[in-house]
């Protein structure tokens, strides 16, 4: 009977820290472009880009996070001389996190993509050229994809998650339809449904399940986005699940410093303030202030 009640308490409790989970605001990534590192010669297209808007849409479609588009992401790492390598730094992640509005910024590198048929051939999408089978009789063709990721905190910079995953698939038949064309980009329906597609969206799923456990233990960020008397603005509202009712801390800006070795440490600023919402519109939400003092435009704000 002891062992019944302990379980049934333990039941409960994890109800409840799942349903608190449910109820805090949705998290808000973006997704920089991935570096080709992968050494092919035959996809025609940006293999990077396309790997991003791949995993972008994905963990859009998990109803979990809010993904910054693609397009607006792109624009940003120009404008911040990011957008050929897309590298981010713990110097500039925090910059991109407060232009973006985002918890954390998710970059990475695309290090296999290619088949490989039974003879042990890899090549453009199953050995073809010119977009005829250059080969008849091959017995198998397996794709293999891998991808580097990294997450990285854009209140500290710090990387909170550097993973790799991998994704293959096989196809023992002369069907057609398993191959691919050259000219097939990544993300429609004739990509999804090729050999290289398949792999690749076993790669991509690993990598949405490691990203959702991390980001569980990361709190919600958001910024003041505009203070004017008593009347104080929040960069997020009901879309993204903000409620009224809800409360959040505000921190004061935090700071760089430089190391001896040139290396860029984020100190995180104090709490000086708790907030609530009073009003929650679609894109953000009006809020007060219930503790604390010196709440100003582009502070950052967590929900614990």
């Amino acid at each position: 009977m002891k062992k019944i009640l302990i379980l049934l308490f333990l039941i409960v409790v994890s109800l409840n820290l799942y349903s608190k989970e449910l109820e805090g605001p949705k998290k808000r990534l973006a997704v920089s472009n991935f570096e080709d590192k992968s050494g092919n010669s035959w996809y025609k297209h940006d293999l990077g880009s396309g790997m991003a808007d791949m995993l972008t849409t994905s963990l859009f479609k998990t109803g979990k996070f809010n993904m910054v588009e693609r397009q607006a992401v792109n624009k940003v790492m120009e404008e911040q001389a990011l957008g050929a390598s897309g590298a981010v730094t713990q110097g500039s992640a925090a910059k991109l996190g407060k232009i973006l509005g985002t918890s954390a910024i998710i970059t990475g590198s695309v290090t296999e993509f290619g088949v490989k048929d039974g003879g042990g051939k890899i090549g453009g999408l199953g050995g073809m050229t010119k977009g005829l089978v250059s080969s008849f009789g091959v017995k198998s063709n397996t794709a293999r994809v891998g991808i580097d990721l990294r997450i990285v905190d854009t209140t500290t910079g710090e990387i909170l998650l550097a993973e790799s995953a991998s994704g293959e698939e096989t196809s023992r038949s002369m069907d057609f339809s398993s191959w691919s064309m050259p000219d097939f980009k990544i993300g429609g329906d004739n990509f999804d449904n090729s050999l290289i597609g398949k792999a690749t969206r076993k790669a991509i799923e690993t990598l949405i399940d490691k990203i959702d456990g991390k980001m569980k233990g990361v709190a919600w960020k958001g910024y003041i986005l505009k203070v004017e008397g008593s009347s104080i603005w929040l960069n997020a509202g009901s879309d993204s699940g903000v409620k009224e009712g809800m409360q959040f801390k505000v921190r004061s800006p935090g700071e760089e410093v430089e190391d001896a070795e040139g290396k860029i440490y984020v100190i995180p600023g104090d709490e000086i303030a708790e907030i609530e919402v009073i009003k929650a519109l679609p894109a953000l939400s009006k809020v007060k202030i219930i503790n604390g003092f010196g709440v100003e435009k582009d502070m950052e704000v967590i929900y614990k």
